[in-house]
């Protein structure tokens, strides 16, 4: 939501602003940095220049293109450009002044494509468009650091999406909904940045332009709209169509987008006009499916009856007439060569046809229905999806080349990664599945929405996955890495291990072979001597010196890793060694034994202490960090804890993954691993055995290593492959509160937080390390609502009983009020920090002047108020309440801008 447009002009990135406060200008006068790209800039000894060398945005290359400043005349709602050389930052390109992430963009990918669907049908996102949309993705992209969250929720839509599409930046996500709007969400944080609304129908198809300005949206109510990205109402309305579209496509350079319908018409438009060039009327039936060929020499359309016509977009001059027969033909995609076309029916089958048209390559038929298409970004492969679950891929000659197992339910869209290595897979289940591309193998499954999944696209970086639902969210999902394979042994691995700092990777195999390898290339280093016997365990010492070997004989050796050779071997009586791990202080080794035992070897070689507990073979065994708890797995299909000095059994771990064949333990000792026999690795707090994770790899894991910093994993599987994981973080847990926490916020700077519930303590805290700086006994009642000043270090509470209270953040009061109407659900400031916003149980909203002063009272909302904020420089005030509304009002007068009304629900918050 934003505010009303300001006539006054924006200061620029480098110019000062004259209120300390306000920081509107970018520049902060404490630190003297540019918010935008937190650089310091230089200036002249001048009080202000004209020109200050800035090392920030302006300097650098991936925040181009840097937009003129845009202004608004007073006597015109026409947006007006200033001179070119006056510029302004992108994070400060909006009208109401606030800052936002980054608008600007790197060219847009093409659009996307949307089937024709009858009203009350389901919605089902063209998988042409996923697999344009990859191919458009530049190389040189903005890469989105792993943050290793539960996945993010981009709530606000009221039903269900229909569309969603990445920026070619990868830092928004615009999608649009059956709820008739369109939204542009921050990747990184899940704000909505902008609400579209205008549209009087569902919106079934977006797409973006090259220059990622505007966006183009086909609706329902039989109308197209183009919008600027900055800007909450479109810029224009085109009209021509006489019923809904159903699909669209922009040309490569943006300049022309061409768009289907279910009056059995396609319109060509000059997009800087809105005007119609040309219009096709080639079909009998309603248009279903639209494509861009990638030069913009041709354009391919389709209808449900199966017909495909190929025109050419500049006199409108048929190039070819194909039929599929199958009935409707619910996709198009053009190959990236331009040299071929891709359709899906509803016959189930995908056909590729040769261009200029030759007979179509006639893919083997599905068994039943045909739900979804996507081309692999080389062009060498399609995958296909039916109604029965069954996805597969075919290459250009027809031939099956590999099948995906584990699809829950129906199918409704698939998405290939840019690199060609992730197919994802969304069901109406509201399950997405993942898969390697190359093998087949699972990657990972996500139970995604509550409803059907209605679309899928996949990050340009590969790192993220968005997904859309008939449950009206749209949600980013942190995707795995791909692990990487060390390649070279004859025969099935056996065991793998890392080095402490993460450099080195030691694998042994069943033919007794030992090998140390580089783990930052995955090159083989040198042979170690070999064992002779089936290599069983591995461990390296933490200097990296030596590396420890046992074998299905019981045999345990030492080897120097500088040449290989032998420097100590010694038996172990009770069978194979199935593990062994150095103590913390490298002086002592542990090992276990295929008899159940596990024994404390002192170096030099001394007689073993034995750990019990075990009712059957131990297969692994790892030691903590610190030496003093050893961590076992055994065939009994239990992992325990033992302390090390001793013997003593500490703990025993829940949800064990079948038969133990490898335990590990991360560097801080903070995480155990363990692996089982039906390809599951469960992750546990070491320290209270609770449940953190699980990965399914599919194949027997028989070897496990953290990576030094903890953030990775190296396994070692009975398919001969070695795999390198990345792990996400652990939250940061902030105890102290013996009653539930009601209430949460955090300083403007980011550097403190202050919670409180009804056990009345409100306690501060440093989010850096999580640390608590103080808590005080702040109301009689239970505390609902806090807020913190936006410039002083003061802070606002207030309880059930409607007390209001300002403190100090050194736990002193500096003032208290009382809002007759009861308990305060929320409270905000301004931005100068000048008046306080409470949000009561009877509906209404009072303005408190500070220094305090007698509150201005407004009733809005015909239950209670729950949320409230103030938007740009406090001349708007938005609420919402337990009545499902949203009202925008006049700070100065209280009287109500506008209504939001159709929430699914209660509001009981709101950000800008």
């Amino acid at each position: 939501m934003s505010t009303p447009s300001t006539s006054a002009p924006m200061p620029n990135c480098w110019q000062r602003s004259n209120t300390p406060a306000a920081c509107a200008s970018g520049i902060s006068k404490a630190a003297n940095l540019c918010i935008c790209c937190r650089q310091t800039r230089k200036t002249s000894s001048r009080a202000r220049p004209s020109r200050p060398e800035h090392l920030g945005c302006h300097a650098r290359p991936r925040h181009q293109p840097i937009f003129p400043r845009l202004a608004a005349d007073a006597g015109s709602p026409r947006r007006q450009q200033l001179p070119a050389e006056t510029l302004v930052c992108p994070t400060h390109a909006t009208f109401d002044r606030t800052p936002r992430r980054h608008l600007a963009m790197t060219p847009a990918h093409p659009p996307c494509l949307l089937p024709y669907a009858r009203r009350g049908a389901r919605p089902l996102h063209t998988v042409a468009a996923l697999f344009c949309t990859l191919l458009a993705a530049a190389p040189a992209l903005l890469a989105q650091p792993a943050r290793g969250q539960p996945p993010e929720k981009y709530v606000g839509h009221s039903s269900s999406v229909s569309a969603a599409e990445f920026a070619a930046s990868g830092e928004l996500l615009v999608s649009g909904s059956f709820d008739n709007t369109v939204r542009i969400f921050d990747v990184a944080t899940g704000a909505t940045l902008r609400t579209l609304e205008g549209h009087q129908g569902q919106v079934l198809c977006l797409a973006l332009s090259s220059d990622g300005t505007r966006l183009l949206t086909g609706s329902r109510d039989n109308t197209l709209r183009l919008w600027d990205m900055l800007v909450p109402h479109p810029l224009a309305v085109w009209q021509g169509h006489q019923q809904t579209i159903t699909c669209l496509a922009l040309s490569p350079d943006g300049s022309l987008a061409v768009t289907g319908s279910a009056d059995h018409t396609l319109r060509l438009w000059q997009r800087a006009e809105g005007s119609t060039l040309l219009l096709y009327e080639g079909h009998s039936a309603a248009v279903t499916a639209a494509a861009y060929r990638r030069d913009g020499a041709e354009v391919a359309s389709a209808d449900a009856t199966g017909r495909i016509q190929v025109w050419n977009p500049a006199d409108g001059r048929q190039m070819a007439a194909l039929f599929s027969p199958g009935g409707r033909v619910s996709s198009l995609a053009y190959g990236p060569n331009n040299a071929l076309l891709a359709s899906a029916g509803s016959d189930g089958a995908a056909r590729i046809w040769q261009l200029p048209q030759m007979p179509p390559t006639q893919l083997p038929v599905h068994a039943g229905e045909l739900r979804a298409m996507a081309f692999a970004p080389n062009g060498q492969a399609v995958y296909t999806a039916t109604a029965a679950g069954e996805v597969r891929a075919t290459d250009s000659s027809g031939q099956i080349t590999r099948s995906y197992a584990g699809q829950p339910g129906q199918p409704v869209v698939l998405a290939v990664s840019s690199d060609g290595g992730l197919l994802a897979s969304g069901s109406q289940t509201g399950h997405v599945k993942l898969w390697n591309a190359a093998d087949g193998s699972d990657r990972q499954m996500l139970a995604a929405h509550l409803g059907a999944v209605t679309d899928v696209a996949i990050h340009p970086n590969n790192q993220q996955l968005a997904t859309t639902g008939a449950d009206g969210f749209v949600r980013i999902w942190q995707l795995p890495q791909a692990p990487r394979e060390l390649a070279g042994h004859d025969a099935a691995e056996a065991r793998a291990c890392l080095s402490a700092d993460g450099q080195w990777a030691v694998t042994g195999t069943a033919d007794g072979k030992l090998r140390l390898w580089n783990a930052a290339n995955g090159q083989i280093v040198r042979e170690l001597t070999p064992q002779g016997q089936p290599i069983t365990a591995l461990a390296f010492r933490r200097d990296n010196a030596l590396v420890a070997s046992g074998d299905a004989a019981g045999n345990i050796r030492l080897l120097q890793t500088q040449d290989g050779a032998v420097l100590h071997a010694f038996t172990a009586a009770g069978g194979a060694v199935t593990s062994l791990a150095w103590h913390g202080n490298s002086q002592q080794l542990v090992s276990a034994s295929g008899d159940g035992t596990v024994r404390l070897w002192r170096l030099p070689q001394s007689v073993p202490r034995s750990l019990s507990g075990h009712t059957d073979q131990v297969t692994c065994v790892a030691a903590a960090p610190g030496g003093q708890v050893a961590y076992t797995g055994s065939l009994d299909q239990t992992v325990r804890a033992f302390d090390a000095a001793s013997g003593q059994p500490l703990r025993q771990y829940n949800n064990v993954p079948g038969a133990v064949g490898a335990v590990a333990v991360s560097p801080d000792g903070g995480l155990l691993a363990a692996a089982g026999s039906n390809g599951v690795i469960q992750f546990w707090n070491a320290g209270d055995g609770a449940d953190r994770l699980q990965l399914a790899l599919g194949a027997s894991v028989r070897g496990l290593a953290f990576h030094p910093q903890g953030q990775g994993l190296a396994t070692a599987a009975d398919d001969g492959t070695v795999r390198l994981w990345q792990l996400p973080a652990a939250p940061r847990v902030l105890g102290g509160h013996a009653q539930p926490v009601t209430v949460a916020a955090i300083s403007p700077t980011g550097e403190l937080a202050c919670t409180s519930g009804a056990d009345r303590v409100l306690r501060l805290w440093r989010l850096a390390d999580g640390s608590q700086l103080r808590a005080w006994e702040a109301h009689g009642q239970g505390v609902t609502a806090a807020a913190f000043h936006p410039a002083q270090p003061q802070l606002a509470t207030a309880d059930q009983a409607g007390q209001i209270r300002l403190w100090n953040l050194e736990g002193a009061p500096l003032a208290e009020f009382h809002s007759p109407a009861g308990a305060v659900h929320s409270l905000s400031y301004n931005g100068a920090g000048t008046r306080l916003l409470s949000a009561s149980a009877d509906g209404s909203l009072r303005i408190w002047e500070l220094p305090l002063a007698a509150a201005r009272s407004w009733q809005v909302h015909a239950d209670q108020a729950t949320a409230v904020v103030v938007l740009g420089g406090g001349t708007h005030v938005v609420s919402g309440g337990l009545d499902q509304t949203v009202r925008l009002l006049d700070a100065a007068s209280g009287q109500q801008v506008r209504a939001f009304e159709g929430q699914n629900g209660a509001v009981t918050s709101l950000a800008a």
